[in-house]
């Protein structure tokens, strides 16, 4: 019967979920692999030797971690993104003057990663390392790119990944969502109160291309009480528009 659904290949597949697994620790051997993927050890250990005859694991005794092979792919990667070569003196500059920790972040397949990362003289508690993917509808960057995506491509999101909550304070339902995404579009920018960690808070502006469409986006992390303070919102996205302003700017005319 025919499907509609994508063709994968199996061997690519457990391969990943080797890769992931090894991600999450320093290093393991083929019989720990092979207990937290469910896939016999022979079939770990004959990845494990193609990945590591293509630099992509160093084997060290009897165990096995990554290569920094990744780094390089990913740091490559990251240098052809326009608003990643544009946006980084400009999240540089910002941290320094608000004293906070400030994110560059940018939606991909549905999610948000942190492309780049600053951190002021007072920055808060970092909350979404570089690379790390995370779901739109929490964080304030998140927020912020998803208030420039029609309602059908925020359904289809949401769809996908649902709406994860991480403490009481989280958006979960999509009228919420849609709420914040409303006030987000009206303000110009997205707010984040207290939803990934209790005392943190982020205020995050999207970065637009000429359409309108969203390549990016900026976020300050602050203490939640800070924030409480009408004059340091006012203040932080005054300085956040103003720098996503500038990137629009100059990728526009690079």
């Amino acid at each position: 019967m025919a499907t509609n659904e994508p063709r994968t290949l199996e061997a690519v597949e457990r391969t990943l979920e080797l890769v992931e697994a090894l991600v999450e620790e320093d290093s393991l051997g083929v019989t720990e692999l092979s207990e937290r993927t469910g896939l016999p050890t022979s079939t770990v250990y004959v990845h494990l030797q193609t990945l590591r005859e293509n630099d992509y694991v160093v084997k060290e005794g009897s165990k096995y971690r990554l290569s920094l092979q990744f780094l390089h792919y990913g740091g490559k990667i990251r240098e052809r993104l326009p608003v990643y070569r544009h946006g980084r003196k400009v999240v540089h500059d910002l941290a320094k003057e608000t004293g906070e920790l400030v994110n560059l972040a940018i939606e991909e397949n549905g999610r948000g990663v942190v492309i780049f990362m600053a951190r002021g003289d007072n920055a808060a508690v970092d909350l979404a390392p570089v690379g790390k993917h995370s779901y739109l509808h929490r964080p304030a960057f998140g927020r912020a790119i998803l208030s420039c995506f029609s309602d059908d491509e925020v359904n289809d999101i949401v769809d996908k990944w649902g709406l994860r909550a991480v403490t009481e304070n989280t958006v979960r339902t999509r009228e919420a969502l849609f709420e914040e995404l409303d006030a987000t579009r009206e303000r110009g920018y997205a707010i984040e109160r207290d939803e990934g960690d209790v005392g943190i808070s982020c205020v995050g502006a999207p970065i637009q291309d000429i359409e309108g469409n969203p390549v990016g986006a900026i976020s300050v992390t602050v203490p939640s009480n800070k924030l409480r303070d009408d004059r340091v919102e006012e203040e932080l996205s005054h300085k956040i528009l103003n720098g996503t302003n500038i990137i629009e700017l100059k990728i526009e005319h690079a």
